[in-house]
């Protein structure tokens, strides 16, 4: 059984471990409609290559990838935005880059917090920024 197969679990924070390999099936058709919490931050040896997996998390409403390498996941904006209770959005340290993705809007309808520090916006911020649906603060934005 998978982990975030278990019917039950709302809550799951991961970060700080020293994960070097995380899995997770796109294609698990688990309930995990519960879950509204996931925390994978910190586990700087991850490389994840799809986000995909991450719209079988219908209630998800907090998640933090910060400091996990998405920056291969060229759609990773698409997978994001397919979660309809999200209102925290941590991609600090990513090594996002400004040419992905390739789209013009973010349907963030519930959306409240979205940090991006520390990636790799180089001399723009990306398009889809500025057509964003919720209000985001400058200190999430500023890069240090």
């Amino acid at each position: 059984m998978a982990l975030l197969e278990l019917e039950y679990l709302t809550y799951l924070d991961l970060s700080n471990n020293d994960f070097k390999f995380l899995q997770f099936d796109s294609k698990s058709r688990g309930n995990s409609s519960n879950l509204h919490y996931l925390d994978l931050s910190h586990n700087y040896d991850i490389l994840v290559h799809n986000l995909h997996w991450i719209s079988n998390l219908s209630s998800l409403q907090y998640l933090n990838l910060g400091g996990v390498h998405i920056h291969k996941e060229i759609d990773w904006l698409r997978s994001v935005t397919l979660l309809p209770s999200l209102l925290e959005l941590h991609l600090r340290g990513c090594q996002l880059e400004t040419k992905y993705p390739f789209v013009q809007y973010a349907n963030f309808t519930s959306l409240q917090v979205l940090n991006l520090a520390h990636n790799h916006f180089l001399s723009e911020l990306p398009s889809w920024l500025f057509n964003l649906s919720c209000h985001i603060s400058h200190n999430d934005l500023v890069r240090k």
